[in-house]
């Protein structure tokens, strides 16, 4: 009954498989702003080497977005 009271509450993402066969970093990009680019003719960064991944890319997060347009957003992690 509890986990279901937190499906039926929350977004759940339990699986999660990445978006483009390269490394964590591009896919890190992409799990947050759906591209691995920062403009349509930029350079795709594919490898980790590509980027220096200092936690903030260059162009607008999903979360960014939705503070925007002043939708509430959390993030929500276990321990694991």
């Amino acid at each position: 009954p509890f986990y279901y009271s937190l499906a039926d509450s929350f977004t759940i993402c339990d699986q999660h498989f990445c978006s483009s066969i390269t490394g964590t970093n591009p896919n890190r990009l992409y799990f947050w702003t759906a591209n691995i680019r920062e403009n349509l003719t930029g350079k795709a960064l594919v490898w980790n080497g590509d980027s220096e991944f200092s936690g903030k890319a260059t162009w607008t997060t999903f979360p960014e977005r939705l503070s925007e347009l002043g939708v509430n957003w959390n993030i929500y992690q276990n321990e694991i």
